[in-house]
C-alpha cells in the first residue's frame, strides 16, 4: 500500500480527508540461527502516519459481528490443523512420533528370534517388489546368511 492508496482508502471508506501522509519502513533485525549459524533478516514493516484537518476526529469502527463473508471458520480450522501438525499429534490425540506398542513388540520378538538363532536372516524386499528378480537370475529362497 502506498500513500495514495491510504489516502483514497480513508476518504472512500471513512470520509476522512487527509492533508499529508508520512510513510517509513522499519527494517527487520538481523538474526543468527542457533543450530546452523546462518544469518537472516526478519521481515520489514511499513508504517504510515496521516495528518488530518483540524477538528476532524477519527474513531475506528467496531469489529463486525458476522464474520461469514471472510470465511473465519475455515481459517480457524486450518490454524487448528497447522498447530496439531506442529505439535506432532492428530485430532484423535494420537502422537505421530510414537510407534504403536503392538508394532514395537512385534519388532522386539522378531529381533529376539533372529538373535536366538531360531530364524535365519534373509533380505525381505523381494516380497514387496512384484515382477522383479535378484541380479544373476538365481533365486534367494535357498540363500542363508
Amino acid at each position: 500500500m502506498n500513500k495514495l492508496d491510504l489516502k483514497d482508502y480513508l476518504y472512500n471508506l471513512y470520509s476522512v480527508e487527509t492533508l499529508h501522509v508520512r510513510s517509513y519502513i522499519i527494517h527487520g533485525k538481523v538474526r543468527r540461527e542457533q543450530r546452523t549459524g546462518s544469518v537472516y533478516r526478519r521481515p520489514q514493516r511499513k508504517k504510515m502516519t496521516i495528518e488530518m484537518k483540524s477538528g476532524d476526529n477519527f474513531l475506528w469502527p467496531d469489529a463486525p459481528e458476522d464474520l461469514g463473508p471472510w470465511d473465519k471458520t475455515f481459517h480457524d480450522a486450518r490454524a487448528k490443523e497447522r498447530e496439531a501438525v506442529m505439535e506432532g499429534s492428530t485430532d484423535q490425540g494420537q502422537d505421530l512420533r510414537v510407534v504403536p506398542r503392538e508394532e514395537r513388540m512385534g519388532v522386539r520378538e522378531m529381533a529376539r528370534e533372529l538373535l536366538g538363532g531360531k530364524v535365519g536372516w534373509r533380505p525381505g524386499w523381494e516380497k514387496y517388489m512384484t515382477g522383479t528378480e535378484p541380479q544373476g537370475g538365481e533365486s534367494r529362497e535357498g540363500a542363508t546368511m
